[in-house]
């Protein structure tokens, strides 16, 4: 693992996609989800502000979403079109008319309008965003303190709204996240939990769980949110609350724990594991199924926790693989880097 990685932040990336994970499995129960739905989607917004470098140079600026982000959500909509069950199943039914069908809109339709993987849709024109205004128009911290404000005020209009193609809409509120990221990140790499000031982490954290629980069960209706659905409850006050507390508590928490090897590990490849996680989901629901372990034969709360886990396990198999041999499928490795440079240098060759 690269030494030069902020061990704290990729703990953090590794509880929230392991709530991504969870949220995913179909017997997800609502008491699950109250824990963690106000903070996770948002948290990654949120880190991808801590870590952004601008750059003077705004070829390189605008090469790294492309490579990082664009370049995996092209790559995993082209294995995803391929990899699809209806259109094996219509090609071995010889049906090529229906197979075809379902390729272009698999392979092209879908990824077009941004429906693949919406996250990195919207984390793409996050990114973007933050090009033009921290690396192009370089505003001072008084300008993004105000617009990280309107775009929090923007949930307002947005709760509700249909989901724009890429999810621009719900980019524009994720923007507010990524900007508070890039505010806080000297202060947030300055702080220091050692010895007893560990414990301050924990504790943190058990409030904020015990603020969800109250207002979840206080509440008329329970607080349902979805970023992804621009549903932020009745109130979206509430979403914007608990989603700001969370990224607080579950950061301190982190900070505290000093060292996890197996958050670090799952959360410095959060990016396949959010990509490639269905796969594992998928192999998951048959390797149970083979031991007669099913969503009728226990408890909603344990076989969901026990099918997370398990897909965990084999979703790390796929990390390794990918990690080792074929990273340029999430834009990374030496042939990335290389054709990153003959285009920088192609981009300054044209200026002179």
């Amino acid at each position: 693992m690269n030494n030069n990685r902020i061990h704290w932040i990729d703990i953090v990336r590794g509880i929230c996609i392991f709530c991504v994970v969870l949220t995913h499995v179909e017997t997800c129960p609502d008491s699950f989800r109250w824990f963690f739905s106000p903070y996770y989607m948002p948290m990654f917004f949120f880190l991808s502000g801590v870590v952004y470098k601008p750059s003077s140079n705004v070829a390189v600026a605008i090469l790294q979403p492309i490579t990082k982000i664009l370049w995996p959500y092209v790559i995993s909509a082209v294995i995803f079109a391929f990899g699809s069950l209806g259109w094996i199943r219509a090609l071995l039914d010889a049906d090529y008319s229906e197979a075809l069908n379902i390729l272009f809109h698999n392979a092209i339709v879908k990824p077009i309008s941004g429906k693949v993987l919406w996250f990195l849709a919207s984390l793409f024109i996050v990114q973007m965003l933050g090009v033009i205004l921290l690396s192009v128009f370089n505003l001072r911290k008084r300008y993004l303190t105000i617009i990280t404000f309107l775009c929090f005020m923007y949930i307002f209009c947005l709760n509700g709204q249909e989901i724009a193609p890429w999810s621009a809409n719900t980019a524009l509120l994720a923007l507010g996240y990524f900007l508070l990221g890039f505010l806080l990140k000297d202060k947030l790499r300055a702080i220091n939990l050692l010895g007893s000031k560990r414990l301050i982490g924990p504790i943190v954290l058990l409030v904020y769980f015990v603020i969800l629980y109250v207002v979840n069960t206080s509440v008329v209706e329970p607080l349902g949110f979805d970023m992804h659905c621009n549903r932020f409850s009745s109130n979206p006050i509430w979403f914007l609350c608990l989603s700001l507390m969370g990224i607080f508590s579950v950061c301190i928490f982190a900070m505290s724990i000093g060292r996890c090897k197996t958050l670090e590990y799952i959360g410095a490849s959060s990016l396949i594991v959010y990509i490639y996680h269905g796969y594992s989901g998928f192999f998951t629901r048959h390797l149970l199924g083979l031991f007669a372990i099913s969503r009728d034969t226990m408890a909603h709360s344990v076989y969901t926790l026990l099918f997370a886990v398990s897909s965990m396990v084999i979703v790390a198999g796929i990390i390794w693989v990918i990690n080792n041999y074929f990273l340029i499928l999430i834009g990374r490795g030496s042939t990335i880097k290389q054709i990153q440079s003959h285009l920088i240098k192609d981009i300054k060759t044209s200026n002179r």
